[in-house]
């Protein structure tokens, strides 16, 4: 079983040396993928750092009984059927490997699940949703790319990802989105805006006076995949309150201003600042009066004054 400094954090060579690669995927013979998407053969456990790490060294009771495939390649992670996880940790995996994985059709994808937006977004990249599999499962050949750790997005495998939708939307859609929206983020249940309804009126004024398409993605219902891609591709500006629809930002373009609510002590998170600056966009962050569990507290007037600025 191999997880560094006792399970506390990587070596501190990781972060501060330069690693003599771009990237590195683990090649297992004879494996057991488990649920989580460790990977156990001849007696060694490869546990990656993501959000949750299962270091019993036990094997799946039901061994026998799980599916087997010849080559499986694995993305599963902890959490990795919400959307921040799903669009920032799992799919990125993939990036630096379409083509081989394009190449050799029969390898099969472990994933946290089989269908919905994960499917969809497989599809985009170009790689069939019908080869995902998900749970525990043995195979002939296992490929385990490096992680995504918790929260905190791969530079070369967002940078790469990026790339392949924004090719896709200027490839597939009949008119690419012109880049000049204001896209405002409502979310409708915890971590909303307080100031919600006062924050849309400022942000149509806004996108008035600088000759901005205004745009709401609102959470109830999610729009589909296509309207998203599209929304965020034209966007030159998004606000919104901490929460997975600033996930989205994978379809903007370089430069794009992003504008967040960001959550008060005890739950302060930078993860979008962090995925900001790997995908070359400008971050502007606005606390919260408060927590954020339920709303995120954040002036109107100060939403719409970063905005001008």
């Amino acid at each position: 079983m191999y997880w560094p400094n006792g399970g506390t954090s990587y070596p501190e060579h990781f972060y501060t040396d330069t690693p003599p690669h771009v990237f590195f995927a683990h090649i297992h013979r004879d494996a057991v993928v488990t649920e989580l998407g460790d990977v156990i053969t001849d007696g060694l456990k490869l546990v990656l750092y993501t959000c949750s790490q299962d270091v019993s060294p036990s094997v799946p009771s039901d061994l026998d009984s799980l599916p087997q495939y010849d080559e499986v390649f694995v993305v599963t992670q902890y959490w990795g059927t919400s959307v921040f996880h799903r669009m920032i940790e799992i799919v990125p995996r993939l990036a630096l490997f379409v083509d081989f994985l394009k190449a050799n059709p029969g390898i099969r994808i472990a994933a946290p699940e089989v269908g919905g937006r994960l499917a969809e977004l497989l599809e985009i990249v170009g790689l069939d949703a019908s080869r995902l599999v998900t749970g525990a499962v043995r195979a002939k050949i296992v490929y385990q790319p490096r992680s995504t750790g918790c929260g905190t997005a791969n530079v070369q495998e967002s940078q790469a990802l990026a790339r392949l939708y924004r090719d896709y939307i200027e490839r597939s859609f009949p008119r690419p989105p012109r880049r000049n929206g204001l896209v405002l983020i409502r979310r409708s249940r915890s971590r909303r805006f307080r100031e919600q309804e006062a924050i849309e009126s400022a942000m149509r004024r806004v996108a008035a006076e600088f000759n901005l398409t205004y745009s709401l993605f609102a959470d109830d219902p999610t729009p589909a995949l296509a309207d998203t891609m599209a929304a965020f591709h034209s966007a030159v500006v998004v606000v919104g309150p901490h929460g997975a629809g600033l996930s989205n930002v994978l379809f903007s373009a370089p430069g794009t201003f992003v504008v967040e609510g960001v959550c008060n002590v005890p739950h302060v998170n930078l993860c979008y600042l962090w995925l900001a600056h790997v995908l070359g966009h400008h971050w502007h962050g606005l606390a919260s009066r408060a927590g954020c569990e339920d709303v995120v507290d954040v002036a109107a007037s100060r939403v719409a004054a970063a905005v001008r600025t």
